[in-house]
């Protein structure tokens, strides 16, 4: 194990929308789960070539440092980037003057072979050496592997690249530690933090990445990548062209059937047709393999259309197994802000936002019901900002505040198809709050809960159409990047306009959930469950953008 190792700094590798595992998570439990929450709050873009370092201070690790190299998407993932990314960390290594460091095969998940990789991190490391130490300062690399198959690969390719000109101007010492007969591995544990559980629990999850790459006058094309875990995780990539007129008439058909009264084996159907209509057959095999795992979705902005929490493949639907989530393909997003410290408070405090421009009956029963909740246990302590009361002032103080670990919003949603980026919450008065409108705040709530009452008008105004689902999932994708872009990190929001009953028992089950230490995925699985046990097709109409593994409470901390 890299842990095991004495040596200046531990090097690894992160790719960008991947929660680090395998050797990072051993890293993360002797830094009390820094490396988690690190992710959590964006704080490792991943893009390629970049440099993250995590200081181990009185950590029980002998290394000084930890430094992490953005490895890119994993779809994008080659040659040319494995080189680059190790010739830019041994150029901060020389440049600060650490003279040894210690790392695994970075990039062998992606399913490249073990010769390939380590030729290529050798290339990168002695090309950064050759520019950035000239007086040859640096003296050592160990690369350590648990497994005894890999390593006795990677120990013959060491013998075979010594001798060609790669090594013609390094001199080798190789001493060799073998290492003990290889144990299962475990299943995941929760690593809890001096401030609560900061470390994701279950089996690792699996990420797929889907891409419009082109169309053209009838036909769509798309990429999709998958990415497993552990020991034999690979990258699978296939594309797949379909009938852009069958796409859209099928979305048709979608919008037509949660727009009326259907049940949960309709919302599977489409679910079904999507998953054939889209995803080549190699990606839905490798899913099929992938049951109890939670999936990732990382779209762009054409793939935001397709309602992924549908997602079903035979009888299996992720959505409602392992549990799926969403992440938006965007660069550079900010570092997401909260206070870790309300982890740590035993209620959960919330902001409830209700109806501001007084247009949506529907938005008055969501607030009613929250509220509901919030009197049956004394776990929720409520906030709450109705009609003319939620100006975009008064909004923008409650959030500064840092009292809330979550906002809980029924109304109007703004999105500009101009700019994206300007999206955000409508607030009385027409204001909208926009993600540039939280930026530089440092004490955000954990989660925004969008929930979509575009139905129901009051005060005798006409009802204007209410909004596609496949337009709303669209626009989320916007609103969720517009607001992740203020520092939010997580953000929740509705398809459609989600039924009295339904809305009650997710609700309901969600903040009961959350407040017992679940994660956010896990207590959204257990809402969408819930209501999938009624057989209501809103099992499918709940969208989580962020981090799944984040926690609202720390569990045991209720009074």
């Amino acid at each position: 194990s890299i842990t095991d190792v004495d040596s200046q700094a531990y090097v690894l590798g992160v790719f960008r929308n991947v929660a680090p595992s395998g050797a990072a998570m051993a890293i993360d439990q002797r830094l009390d789960g820094a490396i988690t929450e690190f992710t959590a709050r964006r704080m490792f873009s991943g893009d390629v070539g970049t440099v993250f370092t995590v200081p181990v201070g009185r950590n029980p690790l002998s290394a000084d440092m930890v430094l992490f190299a953005g490895l890119g998407s994993f779809d994008r993932f080659n040659a040319d980037v494995q080189q680059l990314v190790a010739e830019n960390v041994i150029r901060v290594l020389a440049r600060s003057r650490i003279d040894d460091f210690a790392t695994i095969l970075i990039g062998a998940g992606s399913g490249q072979s073990v010769t390939a990789v380590l030729q290529n991190l050798l290339i990168g490391f002695f090309r950064g050496l050759k520019d950035a130490d000239p007086r040859h300062r640096f003296r050592s690399i160990t690369f350590c592997e648990a497994d005894r198959a890999r390593f006795a690969e990677m120990k013959a390719e060491v013998y075979r690249l010594a001798g060609t000109s790669l090594f013609e101007e390094v001199d080798l010492d190789l001493d060799e530690i073998e290492p003990p007969p290889s144990e299962p591995q475990p299943a995941r544990a929760l690593v809890v933090g001096p401030v609560g559980p900061v470390g994701p629990v279950g089996p690792e999850p699996a990420y797929m990445i889907v891409r419009q790459e082109s169309q053209t006058a009838d036909r769509l094309h798309y990429s999709v990548s998958v990415l497993g875990s552990g020991m034999k995780a690979a990258v699978v990539t296939a594309r797949q062209d379909f009938d852009q007129s069958k796409f859209a008439s099928l979305l048709n058909k979608f919008d037509a059937a949660v727009g009326s009264n259907s049940n949960s084996r309709d919302v599977q159907s489409f679910g079904r047709q999507f998953s054939e209509m889209i995803l080549p057959i190699e990606i839905r095999t490798i899913l099929d393999s992938m049951k109890d795992r939670h999936i990732v979705v990382v779209h762009d902005a054409p793939a935001g259309r397709i309602p992924w929490e549908t997602l079903t493949i035979g009888d299996w639907s992720a959505a409602v197994d392992g549990g799926l989530s969403r992440r938006y393909l965007a660069n550079n997003l900010p570092v997401a802000a909260w206070l870790e410290e309300r982890r740590a408070h035993p209620s959960l405090k919330l902001l409830l936002i209700v109806n501001p421009l007084g247009d949506l009956s529907g938005a008055e029963k969501e607030g009613d019901r929250i509220l509901q909740l919030a009197k049956a246990t004394s776990a929720i302590d409520i906030t709450v900002l109705r009609q003319k009361d939620a100006a975009k002032a008064a909004v923008l103080a409650a959030l500064r505040s840092g009292k809330y670990d979550g906002v809980h919003y029924a109304g109007h949603a703004f999105f500009d198809p101009q700019g994206p980026g300007r999206s955000g919450l409508v607030c009385a008065g027409r204001e909208v709050l926009r993600g540039l409108d939280l930026a530089g705040i440092s004490n955000l709530p954990l989660l925004v809960f969008f929930n979509a009452c575009e139905a129901g008008r009051i005060r005798g105004r006409p009802a204007p159409p209410v909004k596609k689902a496949s337009v709303q999932s669209y626009e989320s994708a916007g609103v969720a990047e517009a607001l992740m872009r203020g520092g939010i990190a997580n953000y929740m929001s509705t398809y459609w306009p989600v039924g009295d009953d339904a809305a009650e028992t997710f609700s309901e089950t969600f903040y009961k959930a959350a407040l017992a230490g679940g994660t956010i995925g896990s207590a959204l699985l257990a809402g969408r469950k819930a209501v999938l046990g009624r057989r209501d097709r809103d099992w499918a109409d709940y969208i989580l953008y962020g981090n799944f593994d984040s926690v609202l409470k720390q569990p045991g901390n209720r009074a």
